[in-house]
């Protein structure tokens, strides 16, 4: 959604019209400054509800961070923003006086509002925290004053400080104003009349990059980058220019371009994003040039699914994403071709798609931009080797179609599992899985690293990750369950989700016997949990009856149940073994 094509007021019209037809729970967003940032209201509510999140944002009070940010930190999202040349009315006459001292004495003061606000929001699922601007101000191409010193003693210490709180996140507005420039950004005499410094066209840039933050709380995280060949990855239709005709060297004129792009998309590889071919060519063709051409850099090891044939894009985005198991809302798709665009957007309207620019010099910037969609904050081992599991999976079902009997194919998989309990050392895997699982995923609660940390570390509460490995591989960390404890006798399955990776191989029976077998142990006889009906994870909306528990109410989403432990009827899964 290219939100600086939209005037403000459109942008209003049809958040208002979106407000009444997103259902879900409701994701609270407070915005808290000490500069008017009203506009950011619609215009980020806007995106986020089109998506399907049914986002409400509040305005903090002008220039009451810290107070406001113990009054808002039960919100989901809070997004903290201060303009630095508005904190102190010392700071000016500290620059330009040149006063180390002073600006010393501001900077402690500054730090300790930093550490102030980040206490409060402790428990707040995510904090977006704005670093400090070097340029809206002052300008100091000579280096004669200290400012930028005190905005990147600022920055740092605001960076450093993701390490101890596992719900921040920060974000360079300064890049903002950089890509759109000054005149398009900073609107002064708004800023002196009302203290309101910022463009519409700098809040919609803005908003398109914090959108993606927020998306990685909420399930919404893109997977899969699918892309065309011709003109897309190289220059040139293979087919017509043969392979010693396409251009992607790093030494011409025509392949330059093409080159950086593909080290680009090999960057997105190496955070673990699935990088897929879409191709109307002759397979043998392009294999020729995945393995042999010099200047191709994206080798077999980096493609995890090859659809190259002659068949419709449409079909062949379906069965990627068929063959992956996600979703076609996982997807982004490039092509050159404005034929085949559109009938993406038409036929899978769920697929992000893009067009290489006619300006081949602005497809860089492109793909920069659609790495923002697949935001990740922190990137786990199970990412660096993803594109790699999948292949083996792959395999796996390739070797499926070979057994008549679904239970002698899982059997013949030698199947072997490792359950881990209150594991610290698994916590960004966890909070990962809880973020992005939505198949498997029983209630799609998007616990946070934080969250999932109280779990652990309260007696009354317990989380439990599985690793499985079988005959072709370690698929690592694949599922989650967490539990709380409601009396003495009776616990609640708070979360249960296993990756779309390991669905079909009775591991969640496993799994679960395991769970329950421990609380029988820690002296519980009954355990509650719930089902929440989401448009993804309804192939699991009958597991819980049939594995012997009871209903004790429901309405159109919810289904709430109960079960005594020993009366829960698992799967005889003895082929499944313990590592």
């Amino acid at each position: 959604m290219n939100l600086q094509a939209k005037t403000h007021l459109e942008i209003i019209k049809e958040n208002k019209k979106l407000l009444n037809q997103v259902d879900g729970e409701p994701l609270t967003i407070s915005l808290l400054s000490n500069i008017t940032l009203n506009k950011m209201k619609d215009i980020l509510e806007f995106p986020l509800r089109s998506n399907g999140i049914n986002a409400h944002v509040k305005i903090g009070n002008y220039d009451n961070i810290i107070q406001d940010s113990q009054n808002e930190k039960n919100n989901d999202v809070v997004i903290i923003h201060q303009e630095l040349y508005n904190i102190s009315s010392e700071l000016a006459s500290c620059v330009l006086h040149d006063s180390d001292n002073s600006l010393e004495e501001i900077s402690k003061e500054i730090k300790s509002q930093i550490d102030l606000i980040l206490l409060n929001l402790k428990e707040t699922k995510l904090v977006i925290f704005n670093l400090y601007s070097a340029q809206n101000f002052f300008n100091d191409l000579q280096g004669k004053t200290n400012y930028a010193g005190l905005v990147n003693d600022l920055n740092s210490y605001l960076i450093s400080k993701q390490t101890g709180h596992k719900n921040l996140r920060t974000l360079n507005i300064d890049q903002i104003t950089f890509n759109l420039g000054a005149n398009n950004s900073l609107d002064y005499k708004s800023y002196y009349a009302f203290k309101d410094l910022y463009k519409t066209n700098w809040i919609a840039a803005y908003v398109e990059i914090a959108q993606h933050i927020i998306y990685s709380i909420s399930g919404k995280i893109k997977k899969a980058l699918v892309l065309d060949c011709d003109n897309t990855l190289w220059k040139g239709i293979l087919g017509e220019d043969g392979y010693s005709g396409i251009e992607m060297s790093a030494t011409s004129k025509n392949g330059e371009i093409f080159n950086y792009i593909q080290k680009l998309i090999l960057q997105l590889s190496k955070r673990g994003i699935l990088i897929c071919l879409c191709s109307k060519n002759n397979e043998e063709d392009v294999d020729e040039v995945i393995t042999k051409h010099p200047d191709f850099l994206l080798k077999d090891s980096t493609i995890t699914s090859k659809k190259v044939n002659w068949n419709n894009k449409a079909s062949n985005i379906r069965d990627i994403a068929k063959e992956l198991n996600i979703g076609l809302d996982s997807l982004i798709f490039i092509d050159d071709s404005d034929f085949e665009v559109n009938l993406i957007k038409e036929s899978l309207p769920e697929v992000v798609t893009f067009q290489v620019p006619k300006n081949l010099s602005e497809y860089p910037s492109l793909i920069n931009n659609v790495a923002n969609y697949f935001y990740r904050h922190e990137i786990t081992e199970d990412d660096l080797k993803k594109a790699e599991e999948y292949k083996k999976q792959a395999k796996r079902s390739q070797e499926k179609s070979t057994f008549s009997s679904i239970d002698d194919y899982i059997k013949s998989l030698d199947i072997k599992i490792a359950i881990y309990k209150d594991n610290e050392e698994h916590l960004s895997r966890m909070e990962q899985m809880a973020q992005k699982t939505n198949q498997f995923n029983l209630t799609t609660i998007r616990h946070t690293n934080s969250e999932l940390n109280q779990f652990i570390q309260k007696k009354d509460s317990h989380t439990y990750c599985i690793n499985v490995e079988d005959k072709f591989g370690d698929s690592g960390i694949t599922g989650l369950i967490v539990t709380e404890s409601i009396d003495k006798s009776t616990f609640k399955i708070v979360t249960f989700l296993m990756s779309c990776r390991v669905i079909g191989r009775n591991i969640e029976h496993a799994f679960l016997k395991h769970v329950i077998d421990d609380h029988i142990n820690l002296g519980y006889s009954v355990v509650q949990t719930k089902y929440v009906k989401t448009k993804k994870n309804q192939q699991v909306s009958k597991f819980y009856d049939e594995v012997g528990f009871n209903v004790e109410s429901q309405d159109d989403q919810k289904t709430f149940y109960i079960a005594e432990v020993n009366n829960i009827k698992f799967k005889n899964v003895d082929y499944i073994r313990r590592k």
